[in-house]
């Protein structure tokens, strides 16, 4: 195997050209060139590399170079979607704004739906039913015990 793989294939940098050209097959080539184009969509990939949705997961299975390299491949494009959705929420996108048809203006609008979405998906506390867990126990021979899913803290 390529041990260069890794860094050609790194994610920091999605633009970053991922050297394929060892592969043999060049349904395999088109295939992973594809892959990155369509933002990681498998179906869309496999119909530009005009092979069967089938091809990705049975090349996987018998070739790892592929895999790494597929691998590879998903998790560049999932990068750039998620920095163009990072874009898009905070720096937004210049619209036209139409009067009676007409565009007379511009504005910048920010996705604050995505901004969310966001946020939930690193901080918990952000999402919906989020609970923190409390505990109270008391001391000796007291009948106050209160437990929310945490464990009992260590005698000292």
């Amino acid at each position: 195997m390529n041990t260069d793989l890794i860094k050609q294939g790194d994610i920091t940098n999605p633009e970053a050209d991922l050297d394929i050209s060892h592969l043999k097959s060049r349904k395999q080539r088109r295939f992973l060139q594809a892959l990155m184009f369509t933002g990681g969509n498998i179906k869309k990939a496999c119909e530009y590399a005009e092979v069967d949705l089938s091809f990705p997961w049975k090349v996987k299975a018998i070739n790892e170079t592929f895999a790494k390299l597929f691998a590879i491949q998903l998790e560049r494009s999932t990068a750039l979607l998620e920095s163009e959705a990072i874009s898009r929420a905070i720096d937004g996108e210049w619209e036209d704004v139409f009067y009676e048809g007409t565009v007379v203006g511009q504005r910048l609008k920010k996705s604050d739906r995505l901004l969310e979405v966001l946020l939930k998906a690193r901080k918990p506390e952000y999402k919906e039913g989020f609970t923190q867990n409390v505990g109270i126990w008391g001391e000796g021979n007291d009948k106050l015990t209160i437990n929310f899913q945490i464990p009992r803290p260590p005698k000292e």
